[in-house]
């Protein structure tokens, strides 16, 4: 009971963690203040256009052109301001490029700007444009009237009620939307995200008359069919599974997005708010001005009376609420931070917490409510530490993972992995939510986000000692940090290149791997050429010095630099530009670098030897000049330009003072020309063969007179010219014109043609010339082959006088079976044992 009415009695305090909540059926809700705003003197909520980026996102400024407002020398001139949520400056711009009819924001943290002329324009958090595209002919054409972003997607309306579908800013390619024939224009329409439909493509959802139509890409466009319009409002929900609409009525309704379940149905019997949104999957906001209206989803409401405008920006698990004077963030009551500090609550994550409060008291009963939570001291741990995760107060973090820390010391086993992890997280968090940076990031949305994505934000706010301090203490990789640094360092900095190009690299040294070559890119964009060279001079990688180097228009040092790299890929990507870009010039730069001439003609060897001809004749080099046109000729199917051909290079040779060359060539043409006559004789085609394959075609023919002229026209040897005959007569079986051949006396001896014949499987016809064969020894080789063991035996005995050769010819002779071989073989080893 003691501690009951001190839970009762805290929960009066008003700055206790339950103060302020306020019950919406079984679910408790809470508004809480995040920051007191620094806009406060020059921002009207009411009188301006205020749009903000999720995952407590920044928030974009401009005067509402609808809205009267007094007017002094400063707002005479239109401009988009860009504040945190604390309300702290970022950056502002001068406007002056047309009407805009949408501001958002991409999930990027840039600024969308849809302008009625059909541009959209995308600008970073200072005012940079970054780049512009158009929404094409038919928005250029009719204008743009409305339109809604999503994540880095785009959706307009023209003012002919057609609309215009962009899925990637970065890409864009828009698509123009199958559309009903409107009557009037669409009462209100909203988007579901493609990571919420089926078809992964974007549906437009588009209110009319009293029903609504789906529209997407590639698919007509479907009606509901529904009656209970007008509807003036439309949101859906986070998950994308639910659709809120407010009718012309005054009735909030509630339905899923498919439109097959009625979820809700409330009754307000009022005008349209001027927002319809959002807080977290299962509540739907509603504000009017001085009423903030949260219903939920059994028709259970809340209410808040204002008293200042406000602005509210939907968010996945709750909803920040902005006005002159404050940030507020509207959220359902974690469930964990329910357990522990509802009002009566017994939960061992609560029995936890106020044991801590009376053992720092020195309350014995400290004792006496750890034993009391002895079974579930894990789970109340667990407790404390999740609730200290959704909590934004310092304060009552410390308090819960104290009260977690309290709770492990009773534990013989925690794993403290999670309670270290969120300690870390919690001053992650706690360091980004300050005023001076102001992001007020939920630990859900943290989880959402991850550590990589909040540092990307936090350099591009320009926070880089904060994104650096946060990467080392996560053990995250700077280089991406230091690298932007770096160029926003170049793009502000007025100091000399020396002087800022010594400061980057004493910051960046000591970090192993990091890249120059985006700090040097940055530099010579913002018209310090001589920086980005010092800079790419401490570039690691060749691969990202030389595409600069090239579009710095640096070819000759980036010429230097690929060849020092040993990267021949990289050698020709410089050379082809150069010779693309400075064609005159080009033979010049190549000369003086001896390694970049032998890659350029590897290269036109195998891509292009059309190219290596004005290289060739740059340099005199005619010997090279003729090689290539020998190549040419060669390889030209027209014997009569291939003669022509090798005519013209005979007088390169000739200007080569290569001889050798010369005569060759000279040969070549004379047998070409012969070849020509030859195919005009006989019907054949000679050209392009060898003379040696020249002479076993007339051979095969039987023209052996042909083949003998052509032997002595170029000056075949004599034994060569015998191996070609006796092949090509052996190939064709032309046996009697063979042995008419062999008649005559054989420079090559007759053991040629017992091979030739035994080559085409005829031993009766090898037999005729291993006789003649004045080697013993072949002899015996070749009788061998064709099985005549005894003949052989007779030779080896007479002639060899060999007992062991005999002794082997009479082992072939049994194993092939040839008794008779066999006996002639004893007799002759008998013979020579007499001996």
């Amino acid at each position: 009971k003691k501690s009951l009415s001190c839970l009762n009695a805290a929960a009066m305090d008003l700055n206790h963690p339950s103060a302020g909540w306020k019950t919406l059926g079984d679910r408790w809700y809470r508004r809480r203040e995040v920051y007191h705003m620094e806009w406060s003197e020059s921002v009207y909520p009411e009188k301006e256009v205020l749009v903000g980026a999720p995952f407590g996102g920044p928030v974009a400024v401009k005067r509402d052109e609808s809205k009267l407002v007094k007017l002094d020398v400063q707002s005479l001139k239109p401009q988009i301001e860009i504040f945190s949520s604390s309300g702290r400056p970022i950056g502002r711009f001068p406007w002056e490029k047309g009407k805009i009819v949408h501001m958002s924001w991409t999930d990027r943290e840039e600024l969308i700007l849809v302008l009625s002329d059909g541009s959209v324009l995308l600008y970073s958090l200072h005012g940079e444009q970054l780049f512009q595209f158009s929404l094409g002919a038919e928005a250029t054409r009719d204008g743009v009237a409305e339109a809604q972003a999503f994540g880095s997607g785009l959706v307009a309306m023209t003012n002919m009620l057609q609309f215009i579908v962009v899925k990637n800013l970065y890409e864009a390619r828009p698509v123009v939307l199958q559309s009903p024939e409107f009557s009037e224009p669409p009462s209100s329409w909203t988007i579901i995200e493609p990571r919420f439909t089926n078809s992964r493509n974007v549906e437009v959802l588009v209110a009319a008359g009293k029903t609504i139509f789906v529209m997407g890409e590639n698919c007509p466009p479907q009606d509901q069919l529904l009656s209970n319009g007008p509807f003036t409002r439309l949101s859906v929900s986070p998950t994308g599974k639910v659709l809120a609409s407010f009718t012309g009525n005054g009735d909030l309704w509630v339905v899923s997005t498919d439109f097959t379940k009625n979820l809700c149905s409330f009754a307000t019997e009022s005008s349209p708010p001027l927002q319809l949104t959002w807080c977290g999957p299962e509540a739907v906001v509603m504000y009017w001005p001085g009423l903030l209206l949260m219903v939920g989803p059994r028709g259970d409401f809340q209410k808040w009376d204002t008293d200042q405008p406000l602005r509210l920006i939907e968010e996945c698990d709750c909803l920040r609420i902005l006005s002159r004077q404050k940030c507020e963030i509207l959220q359902r009551v974690p469930r964990m931070t329910e357990l522990i500090f509802a009002i009566g609550s017994a939960s061992p994550g609560a029995e936890l917490f106020f044991a801590l409060e009376d053992f720092e008291a020195k309350n014995p009963k400290a004792d006496e409510k750890i034993r009391g939570i002895k079974q579930d001291l894990t789970t109340a741990v667990d407790s404390c530490v999740e609730a200290a995760s959704h909590e934004f107060d310092y304060t009552y973090q410390r308090s819960l993972l104290k009260a977690a820390s309290f709770g492990k010391s009773f534990l013989e086993f925690y794993p403290s992995q999670s309670f270290v992890k969120m300690c870390k997280t919690l001053r992650v968090l706690n360091a980004v939510r300050h005023h001076s940076v102001g992001i007020p990031l939920t630990i859900g949305q943290y989880s959402l986000l991850k550590p990589h994505v909040l540092i990307d934000r936090l350099i591009n706010r320009h926070r880089h000692l904060l994104a650096l301090r946060i990467c080392e203490y996560l053990k995250i990789k700077t280089n991406r940090v230091l690298v932007h640094w770096a160029c926003t360092k170049i793009k502000l900095c007025g100091s000399s290149d020396a002087e800022l190009c010594d400061l980057i690299i004493q910051r960046l040294a000591p970090i192993p791997g990091i890249s120059y070559a985006e700090i040097a890119s940055t530099a010579y964009t913002f018209g310090r050429p001589q920086l980005a060279t010092r800079l790419l001079d401490h570039e690691p990688r060749a691969a990202d010095q030389v595409p600069l180097l090239i579009s710095m228009k640096e070819e000759e040092a980036a010429l230097v630099k690929a060849i020092a790299s040993g990267d021949t890929d990289l050698v020709f990507l410089v050379l082809l530009h150069i010779k693309r870009t400075r064609p005159n010039d080009f033979f010049a730069v190549l000369s003086s670098h001896p390694k970049a001439v032998k890659l350029y003609i590897s290269y036109c060897r195998q891509h292009d030897t059309s190219l290596l001809v004005d290289m060739y004749e740059m340099y005199g080099d005619h010997k090279q000049r003729a090689m290539l046109s020998l190549g040419e000729a060669l390889s030209n199917r027209s014997i009569d330009q291939q003669i022509k051909k090798l005519q013209s290079t005979i007088n390169m040779f000739r200007a080569a003072k290569d001889t050798f060359n010369v005569k060759a060539t000279e040969e070549q043409v004379r047998l070409l020309m012969y070849q020509q006559s030859l195919g005009a004789e006989f019907g054949r085609n000679f050209c392009g063969m060898s003379v040696s394959d020249t002479v076993y075609h007339l051979a095969q023919m039987n023209q052996l007179s042909k083949a003998q002229d052509v032997r002595k026209k170029f000056s075949m040897r004599e034994t060569r010219y015998h191996w070609t005959v006796i092949r090509a007569l052996a190939d064709s079986g032309a046996w009697d014109t063979l042995q008419a051949f062999a008649s005559k006396k054989s420079p090559i001896g007759y053991t040629p043609f017992a091979k030739v014949c035994m080559k085409q499987n005829a031993p009766g016809e090898a037999m005729k010339y291993i006789p003649r064969i004045s080697d013993p020894q072949e002899q015996v080789d070749m009788l061998l082959k064709v099985s005549k063991f005894s003949e052989a035996a007779s030779i080896v005995a007479k002639e060899l006088k060999d007992p062991e050769q005999l002794q082997h010819v009479r082992n072939l002779a049994a194993k092939a079976g040839d008794s008779y071989g066999v006996r002639q073989c004893e007799s002759l080893l008998a013979a020579f044992a007499g001996k």
